[in-house]
């Protein structure tokens, strides 16, 4: 009687060698790909659920917690509330507009099982973006949540997949595009994927008509209102915030003065820079004229008494439509909780992006940015 020897996976040692990992790593939790209860939540209760994730898991880029402020609560409220299909988000830089964007993106990935699709400008801005600021807040979300992932220790800056859900990351300009002058194209590693999910990423340096054809990428997704993000800081009037001019609604931070009282929106032009000529900015885009005070320091100003307003104040500010006056907080509050009902897509144009946005001169003194983001809400098909 022959007795069978066992032999020994070289191939297997050495990959868990390479990787440091053992048969513990396997045990991976019982989740389902695709949780059709999270898109019904969504509809159900708008963002709320985001909310406790990002609360619970979300951890920046340098795996510091992050400080949420009144006004950071409704704007995580917008941007994971489904019932809202089309948010554009633009303001300055360095305020967490990628940042809760990628949390929103932890959030679908490990809890929804929904598939995205994330796109950038051009593919340097890939190569730089998802390597620095989306796998380090993934891989801290992973951990805090206790899912165990191995289908990602290569470092891969096009694909990253949790549990069977897929984040795909593309650029939108082309080395074709030059030969082709005006006529921009999605890179073709789009062509034949079904996503559920679209993010834009810095939507003012897109070429014309570039990010169309990722659109029709929803037309099969499995969250009926085909839900897009897009963000990206303000241009030269032909980017984002041209299909800004489009919304319905215009959300923006506003404060309240306790000195005189006055409620206005908490803008740069205005609170922080004042006038010159009829003109706060020169033509190529950098501030005229700055709020100093008796020490020579940049200070945010009441529009009305020229008080300071301190970051205690601007903490407190408040998103409010800047064309209906409505506050957004009231806004989602009034959206009717409903079952999401399949619908087919509807596609529109966005408005042609070439704008580019100038580098403005130097502050005369440091001062930080609370309350200096744009939200904007636009319902599908709307006019």
């Amino acid at each position: 009687m022959s007795k069978k020897t066992s032999r020994r996976n070289y191939l297997a040692e050495a990959l868990f060698e390479e990787y440091g990992l053992d048969e513990s790593t396997f045990d991976v939790p019982d989740i389902s790909t695709f949780n059709p209860q999270f898109v019904k939540d969504c509809y159900l209760y708008g963002g709320v659920k985001f909310i406790k994730a990002l609360e619970k898991y979300g951890v920046n880029e340098n795996g510091e917690g992050v400080n949420l402020l009144d006004w950071h609560y409704e704007f995580a409220g917008l941007i994971g509330d489904f019932r809202v299909p089309v948010t554009l988000t633009t303001g300055c830089a360095q305020i967490g507009k990628t940042l809760f964007h990628t949390f929103l993106l932890c959030h679908c990935l490990t809890e929804g099982g929904l598939n995205t699709l994330w796109s950038y400008d051009q593919e340097r801005s890939l190569n730089v973006q998802v390597p620095s600021n989306f796998r380090p807040v993934i891989e801290r979300w992973l951990k805090k949540a206790k899912i165990k992932n191995i289908a990602n220790d290569m470092k891969n800056n096009t694909i990253f997949q949790v549990l069977g859900a897929t984040a795909q990351f593309v650029y939108v300009s082309t080395s074709k595009m030059a030969a082709n002058k005006d006529k921009a194209a999605a890179g073709g590693n789009v062509v034949g994927v079904s996503r559920d999910i679209l993010v834009h990423e810095e939507r003012s340096q897109y070429p014309p008509g570039s990010a169309d054809p990722l659109k029709f990428r929803l037309a099969a997704g499995r969250v009926p209102s085909r839900p897009v993000r897009e963000l990206g800081t303000p241009g030269a009037g032909n980017g984002i915030e041209a299909e800004i001019e489009q919304a319905d609604y215009e959300f923006y931070p506003h404060y309240h003065c306790p000195d005189c009282g006055t409620t206005a929106p908490l803008h740069p032009k205005g609170c922080l820079l004042l006038e010159y000529q009829g003109k706060y900015l020169s033509p190529t885009g950098r501030p005229l004229n700055w709020r100093i005070d008796d020490d020579g320091q940049a200070y945010f100003g009441c529009v009305s008494c020229d008080r300071e307003l301190t970051p205690e104040i601007r903490s407190k500010a408040w998103f409010q439509c800047l064309r209906t006056g409505i506050k957004l907080k009231d806004y989602l509050e009034g959206l009717p909780p409903e079952e999401p009902k399949q619908r087919p897509i509807v596609l529109e144009r966005g408005m042609e992006a070439t704008g580019r946005t100038e580098q403005s001169s130097a502050c005369p003194s440091r001062f930080d940015q609370v309350g200096l983001l744009e939200c904007l809400g636009r319902r599908l098909g709307a006019r």
